[in-house]
């Protein structure tokens, strides 16, 4: 493995423009946009090979039952390899978002605060000399959530009682589709096994989230004791999205391997002295 001569150090341009306003005495709203991209990301690729060295091959979509176009590396370039690190500008990540955040301060008894998020993040993830490694290989970053709510509150309930919650909403993050090709679909394959991806980061994801946590506390003391007793409430509306998932075209396709936790009741206390 070498570096390239002219290999240069990942950078970024990051501006913002946020606006924020008093509405009454005791609640502020902020909005704001973003924008983020880098630059110069860097990836190992072989430089003894090109597109030439690689000839299409057709075969049937295991998602979609259409013809999809994968590629078969020739023999005489076979064992051949100079692999270099290189920037490549087309690895750039982006990302524009509108933010809109609220806070109330603590008066009359209760406090609130929360906001939203709409963002797009993309990025292209492979600049590879292989062509079966770029199909498809721009989409979606893998944490990309479009919309993203917070709300988080908390009132004083007669006698000292304090009440508070938070609710989050967030789209589900991108899922990938990766299929292994092999001498079964393309009977001379050189590579004997091929990894690509069906379809873009995005065009599948997971399902939205909504979780409601609650808790509520009181303190009691006694001289330089106190003790607050708490119960809470996790995942009160029992969400259970997956959160992980087999991506891996296949008889396991879509088995879910890890979900929310379910609705859970939790009692606890602190004690300072």
């Amino acid at each position: 493995m070498r570096l390239d001569p002219e290999l240069l150090r990942p950078y970024q341009w990051e501006g913002n423009i946020t606006l924020e306003r008093q509405v009454t005495k005791s609640v502020g709203m902020t909005a704001g946009y973003f924008r983020r991209r880098y630059y110069a990301a860097y990836q190992t690729v072989n430089r003894a090979l090109s597109d030439a060295d690689y000839t299409p091959a057709t075969i049937v979509s295991p998602l979609t039952g259409q013809p999809f176009t994968v590629f078969n590396q020739t023999s005489a370039s076979v064992g051949r390899f100079d692999n270099v690190v290189s920037s490549f500008d087309a690895l750039g990540v982006s990302y524009n978002g509108f933010e809109v955040t609220f806070d109330k301060r603590f008066a009359n008894k209760f406090a609130l605060f929360g906001g939203y998020t709409y963002g797009v993040g993309k990025q292209c993830t492979s600049a590879s000399s292989n062509p079966n490694d770029r199909i498809n290989a721009c989409g979606y970053q893998s944490y990309d959530s479009p919309n993203i709510a917070n709300v988080s509150g908390v009132y004083q309930l007669p006698g000292e009682v304090q009440f508070s919650g938070h609710y989050q909403y967030k789209t589900g993050q991108p899922q990938s589709r990766t299929f292994t090709v092999t001498r079964t679909q393309v009977p001379n394959l050189t590579q004997v096994t091929q990894a690509v991806l069906l379809a873009p980061a995005g065009d599948f994801r997971y399902p939205s989230l909504s979780v409601l946590d609650l808790r509520v506390s009181k303190r009691f003391t006694f001289g330089a004791l106190s003790v607050e007793p708490t119960v809470d409430a996790y995942n009160l509306l029992n969400e259970n999205a997956a959160i992980n998932q087999v991506q891996i075209v296949g008889p396991a396709l879509g088995q879910i391997v890890q979900n929310v936790d379910g609705r859970t009741i939790r009692f606890g206390a602190t004690l300072q002295f």
